[in-house]
């Protein structure tokens, strides 16, 4: 299986990132403990969940709760919500474990492409940088793909970031390009 990651810059407080979402794709978005969701992840839920997400938000509030809701308006595609808890204990296990859920259930459910907002303003700089992100979540991919041979499919990982973000998330992808792992990448 040949895997790519790709950084898309969209994500900037006046733009709607969130306008198309191409079939047969897995979005993951993570909830910090006591948190809403922003702005960014509202106009997602208002265009592609019908609002469900809204009403569903009592069953994410404990720490890893997971939910897995259907797009409304897109073929065979899903939005993976997993609760991880506050700033405190968010760290690089987390990003390794809720990647290896992520591509575990888009493989399952038939989704070639994952996609990762990296919101600006992240309340986790402090504890993991956005090139460390990319590094944990890029190699954790591969290494989880790498157990689904029979999976024919091209799978692909998107970063949505701010234009500021796309830098640091390559220099990360960078360094798993240069390394054993068989990875394309590149910026939108």
């Amino acid at each position: 299986m040949e895997s790519t990651f790709k950084i898309v810059p969209c994500l900037n407080n006046s733009s709607n990132p969130v306008t198309s979402i191409e079939e047969n794709s897995l979005i993951l978005i993570v909830k910090l403990d006591n948190m809403d969701f922003g702005k960014i992840i509202s106009q997602f839920n208002d265009l592609f969940l019908g609002q469900e997400l809204s009403t569903q938000k009592v069953k994410i509030n404990e720490i890893g709760s997971q939910l897995l809701l259907k797009m409304k308006k897109v073929k065979n595609s899903y939005a993976l919500v997993i609760n991880v808890g506050n700033m405190d204990i968010f760290n690089c296990r987390t990003i390794i474990e809720i990647t290896k859920l992520a591509v575990n259930i888009a493989i399952q459910k038939s989704c070639c492409k994952l996609i990762i907002p990296i919101l600006p303003n992240r309340m986790t700089s402090s504890c993991l940088n956005l090139k460390g992100t990319a590094v944990l979540m890029a190699k954790t991919s591969l290494d989880t793909l790498s157990q689904f041979e029979s999976f024919q499919n091209q799978f692909e990982v998107i970063f949505w970031s701010s234009a500021q973000a796309k830098v640091n998330l390559q220099k990360g992808l960078d360094i798993v390009s240069n390394s054993d792992n068989k990875c394309n990448s590149q910026c939108a």
